[in-house]
């Protein structure tokens, strides 16, 4: 499902691709929003008449922005199929989806799925490792971004390149996460069902957009669905337009977000990463499984980084409330939920080998409880107990 709007170069790169990579049985709904740019429509109604695949074409009279947008198009969609929701800046590489398919039938808890790619939040590639794969290395050295100083065509081969020298990762191939970036999502139809069962999977209170996906992502794990970034999944996204007339779009769409669910998501997630790569260190030292208790748990973002490096770290966390532990739990091991220094914790005294703690929140006391003997409390700054 294809919204469009504009770009017609991109388009084409877009809906060209996923003719070739997609599976047969597949097909293709595109709402174009109301498109201004010469040639865009008379593309769209030639691409319907040529692709390979189901090809149904929707024209809006007027912008209805990117929620509306999706919710008309998942509308268009055959029932009984999952949906690809992809941006028409976006450009699949050749085992893109297959990828992304895995990931969502690893087991019937996954909901959603989303790959990594050169501009797409939390799930970025660092910009200088598409630098061997790119001809002209001065894009690198000057601010903005690699990918817009090429333009498209050459952007999409250099990263096309990169992802077709991934060495796949078959143990531990995912990220599990409780927001995904709405670039490219795959959406399981019992997860829409599940959370969206009127069709109206992006809630148009965020339009004309930003923060809708992040939204969709609470819900997805609040119902109690996984999301994973498949780490063999690369996708293209040219991104960074934002919306024609709206360029506070992005601070509005926080703004609503936190007045929906009554706090910014901002501030749950990225990992406490100097934490999270000493628990990493330690995995590697001990023999068998690391076990950690996380007071910093918040909705798993230290939980994500951690299982997304190692397979041998068993975590619980503390969360602050009983919604963030049910969140976090689609992440952690383990979750329980109170006040960090007064709560009855389910775990046995001296049962980990490693305590995450904040120490303005979490008292030496209550860390040194449930610490091994020799176990390690990594705090602001590190040190054994």
């Amino acid at each position: 499902m294809i919204l469009s709007y504009n770009d017609l170069e991109l388009i084409q790169m877009c809906i060209d691709a996923i003719n070739q990579y997609a599976p047969a049985r597949s097909e293709i709904v595109v709402v174009d929003n109301a498109s201004t740019e010469e040639g865009v429509i008379d593309y769209l109604k030639e691409a319907s008449r040529t692709s390979r695949l189901n090809f149904t074409l929707v024209l809006n009279d007027e912008n209805l922005g990117f929620p509306a947008g999706c919710n008309l198009g998942a509308k268009k969609c055959a029932p009984g199929n999952d949906i690809f929701f992809l941006n028409n800046d976006a450009i699949v590489t050749p085992l893109s989806l297959f990828w992304l398919r895995m990931g969502l039938y690893d087991n019937r808890n996954v909901g959603a799925t989303s790959a990594f790619s050169n501009s797409a939040s939390l799930q970025e590639i660092d910009a200088l490792s598409f630098k061997p794969f790119v001809d002209d290395k001065k894009v690198f050295e000057a601010e903005g971004a690699w990918h817009k100083k090429l333009g498209a065509a050459r952007a999409y081969k250099a990263f096309e390149d990169y992802a077709s020298e991934r060495v796949p990762v078959y143990i531990n191939p995912y990220v599990k996460s409780f927001r995904l970036t709405g670039f490219a999502l795959l959406l399981s139809r019992e997860a829409i069902f599940a959370v969206a069962p009127d069709l109206q999977v992006f809630d148009e209170f965020f339009s004309p957009g930003y923060f809708e996906d992040d939204d969709l992502g609470i819900r997805l794990s609040s119902a109690g669905f996984q999301e994973y970034i498949c780490k063999n999944s690369f996708i293209y996204h040219n991104g960074g337009g934002g919306f024609e007339g709206h360029a506070d779009a992005m601070e509005k769409g926080r703004e609503k977000f936190e007045s929906k669910w009554e706090f910014d998501i901002w501030s749950y997630s990225l990992p406490w990463e100097s934490a999270c790569e000493e628990v990493i260190r330690l995995s590697k030292e001990k023999k068998g499984m690391l076990r950690v208790l996380d007071f910093s748990c918040g909705l798993g973002a230290n939980a994500s980084y951690i299982k997304s490096r190692t397979t041998n770290v068993f975590i619980a966390g503390v969360c602050a409330n009983s919604f963030a532990a049910a969140v976090a739990g689609n992440i952690a091991d383990e979750t329980a939920f109170g006040d960090a220094n007064t709560t009855r914790l389910p775990w046995d005294d001296h049962s980990f080998d490693a305590v995450i703690a904040e120490k303005a929140y979490v008292s030496r006391g209550q860390i040194g409880r449930f610490l091994s003997p020799d176990g390690i409390s990594i705090c602001e700054d590190k040190y054994p107990f």
